[in-house]
């Protein structure tokens, strides 16, 4: 965001509640005014301007990876002034005509890394400097350790994190040239085949039901009863929060994003984990529903 910021520098910005605070940081540092707005529960922004000054633009997320082909009507209104953050879909990440980024992060075990895409197709430019990882110890945990720790170290990584404009680091750049993305790719959607058989009756999260392994970043999961994290957990079954951010907003109202952040599982697809992780995460789940 801070290489959008820097090239367009909008005069406002409307931005979705249901985000991490990594989503306003750069807007704050910039000190861009912006506005929050509210989803729908099938993801759709909702009272938005419906005559947008031409300086305003619309932070747009492709949440799960769920809605490529939600952005035409926003295009109607706000023409190329949308910014598409597609974190959630790596595998489709740049909108030919639009802004858009995306995350290495999310998708593969590497300690830095998001791309940047100009509406032409270019990425960061050379000049600007590279970032040094300050450590990649939870990277390595992962593997070596209990996956408890290897989280807690997860967590200290991202906490050094800033939203200043750096490039990918070397040492990411080099992991994601050894990717296998076919192989990715399979893997990802073979653990959402194995989620959705088990789990979709039981989903009331309307737009899961158009999950895609294309496109997918995980298996939005919502229970007909919250199921707690820490029961999860106790059984080291590690499902993350879309966003712990949220709850801490003082703004009133966005009541169904509160609720997404609290009881939706947005279960991981992960191509590290195999089928037998996926059947004894189902099967955990399952224990608490029926």
């Amino acid at each position: 965001m801070a290489l959008w910021i820097r090239e367009v520098r909008p005069a406002r910005c409307y931005v979705p509640f249901y985000c991490c605070n990594a989503l306003i940081q750069p807007l704050l540092a910039a000190r861009i005014p912006f506005e929050f707005y509210a989803i729908d529960d099938q993801l759709h922004p909702i009272r938005l301007p419906q005559n947008p000054e031409n300086d305003e633009w619309l932070v747009w997320t492709n949440f799960f990876g769920l809605l490529a082909n939600r952005l035409e009507p926003l295009a109607e209104v706000w023409g190329g002034r949308i910014l598409v953050d597609n974190t959630h879909a790596f595998f489709e990440a740049h909108e030919p005509g639009l802004w858009s980024f995306t995350s290495a992060r999310k998708y593969f075990g590497v300690s830095d890394g998001a791309y940047c895409y100009r509406p032409d197709g270019d990425a960061t430019p050379p000049e600007v400097e590279r970032l040094l990882p300050a450590s990649a110890h939870h990277l390595v945990a992962r593997y070596t350790r209990a996956a408890e720790d290897a989280f807690g170290l997860y967590q200290t990584a991202e906490s050094a994190l800033d939203c200043s404009l750096q490039r990918i680091s070397v040492f990411t750049e080099r992991v994601m040239a050894g990717v296998d993305m076919e192989s990715v790719q399979a893997a990802r959607a073979c653990n959402l085949e194995i989620l959705v058989e088990r789990l979709a009756e039981y989903n009331i999260f309307a737009p899961a039901n158009f999950v895609q392994a294309e496109s997918a970043f995980c298996y939005p999961f919502l229970p007909p009863a919250s199921i707690p994290r820490s029961s999860l957990f106790a059984q080291k079954l590690f499902i993350p929060t879309f966003w712990p951010d949220i709850e801490r907003r003082e703004e009133d109202g966005f009541h169904l994003e509160r609720k997404l952040s609290k009881d939706l599982l947005p279960l991981p697809i992960d191509h590290r984990y195999q089928s037998e992780d996926m059947l004894r995460l189902a099967t955990a789940l399952l224990e608490y529903i029926r």
